[in-house]
């Protein structure tokens, strides 16, 4: 009985590593271009900064802005026809104000105003932008629908990653008992070849693990 026990949990185990092994095949390349693209979209102002310093920059001694009303009114002068979409106050001062407008023919204009002369100082087509594709990239893989489903499904399957591979972690930690730490919750440094490399893939993956399900089930939404 002992041995049939033994070898149900083994099987059970084995099984359990295969759909871990699967999982992360599958999710690896994923999780890497969203880590990648999101990592970068925290730093989008500092990106746009960089890229666009002429639109978003001015240079100016007066204290008074116009009208946003005004400002709306001098960037659809530029685009006749066209429709606002949005308005992005300055900032600080020396930076200029953003008016985010449809054109007729469907292009979203992202044109740049003086908040203090009202001077267009120029425009972006707002798709053409490096955070527009980053941004792309993280929804959708630049490949619209059939992207964001693929997406989603590799979300889906990071929680089966996570799973599986707590699962593989637990059932051997609660046979230790005391202060042995040491290979539950802190790796054993001073081991080496499988045994490190083991410890420091899954003591790091359940340290990481409430955070992955939250930024996982946050972004499914």
């Amino acid at each position: 009985m002992v041995t049939v026990d033994k070898e149900n949990k083994r099987s059970l185990y084995n099984l359990v590593w295969r759909w871990h092994f699967y999982a992360g095949l599958f999710t690896a390349p994923f999780i890497i271009i969203l880590a990648i693209t999101g990592g970068l979209y925290l730093f989008q102002t500092q990106i746009d900064e960089m890229l666009y310093s002429k639109l978003l920059n001015i240079k100016t001694e007066q204290k008074e802005y116009i009208a946003s009303d005004n400002m709306v009114k001098f960037a659809l002068e530029q685009f006749p026809g066209s429709k606002p979409l949005a308005y992005i106050p300055p900032a600080k001062e020396t930076r200029s104000a953003l008016v985010r407008l449809q054109t007729p023919d469907w292009k979203q204009m992202l044109v740049a105003v003086n908040p203090y002369s009202g001077e267009v100082i120029g425009s972006i087509d707002f798709r053409d932008r490096f955070m527009w594709l980053i941004r792309t990239i993280h929804g959708t893989l630049t490949v619209g629908k059939p992207g964001k489903a693929l997406m989603e499904l590799s979300a889906s399957w990071a929680m089966v990653l996570i799973i599986t591979g707590l699962y593989m972690w637990w059932p051997k930690q609660m046979n230790r008992t005391g202060s042995k730490i040491f290979g539950v919750i802190l790796p054993r440094l001073r081991t080496k070849g499988r045994m490190f490399w083991k410890d420091i893939h899954s003591i790091t993956g359940l340290w990481i693990s409430l955070i992955m399900i939250f930024l996982i089930l946050s972004g499914l939404p």
